[in-house]
């Protein structure tokens, strides 16, 4: 597989930081891809159920924190966010220490977490090896990673489109080049498969899941 370093664009995020957009649209956008949102609660419910403590939580893009940043507070849930406005946000509404303004592709931060997870960010990265690299290097136990652009089984490689007018990427994920990815980082406790969430906003009816574990 491919191990090339990708460059990250001059203009990466912009749009994502200056937006006016609320957080009526972060409420929307989850609203649109509940199926894939009731699946990793279930999958985090079920690890719950089993015993499995879970102490600290990160969400890699947390936009305004709507909801987990309420569900999850209890498992010492922290947020990251490329967006300084949305991290200002998620600081005064539920508190100064669980937020940080970083990009994860460029570099992991030096906590780790018992959960990583990120729902619909790989979809937009500059650089999607490096993101599941980072973010399993982020966590002692479990990574849950979903793709909200589609299942994409045939495809050997990732797939990347710039779109200049959200300054970011729109990205298919090939599983076979993220399965090698992560096996190379020694995640040998490996799942890839898609979710199905029905008629979405984009007519999408299925999304790719990457669930890797450490135990």
């Amino acid at each position: 597989m491919a191990t090339t370093v990708r460059e990250k664009p001059s203009k990466y995020g912009e749009w994502w930081r200056t937006n006016d957009l609320d957080e009526n649209w972060y409420r929307r956008i989850f609203a649109n891809r509940s199926r894939a949102h009731e699946f990793f609660l279930d999958w985090l419910g079920g690890l719950i159920r089993q015993g499995k403590r879970i102490n600290s939580i990160l969400e890699v893009g947390c936009g305004r924190g709507e909801p987990y940043a309420r569900l999850l507070r209890e498992h010492g849930y922290v947020g990251v966010d490329i967006s300084e406005k949305e991290i200002d946000f998620c600081r005064q509404r539920y508190g100064p220490d669980r937020f940080v303004v970083a990009d994860v592709v460029a570099q992991p931060l030096q906590d780790q977490y018992d959960l990583v997870f990120a729902h619909a960010v790989v979809d937009h990265v500059y650089d999607i090896n490096r993101f599941l690299k980072n973010l399993w290097a982020m966590t002692t136990m479990d990574l849950y990673v979903s793709s909200y652009r589609g299942w994409f089984p045939r495809l050997d490689t990732h797939d990347y489109n710039w779109e200049e007018a959200y300054t970011c990427y729109n990205n298919r994920v090939s599983p076979a080049e993220a399965r090698s990815t992560l096996e190379a980082e020694g995640a040998s406790k490996l799942e890839i498969f898609p979710v199905y969430v029905g008629n979405s906003a984009d007519d999408i009816a299925l999304e790719t899941t990457i669930i890797a574990s450490r135990r």
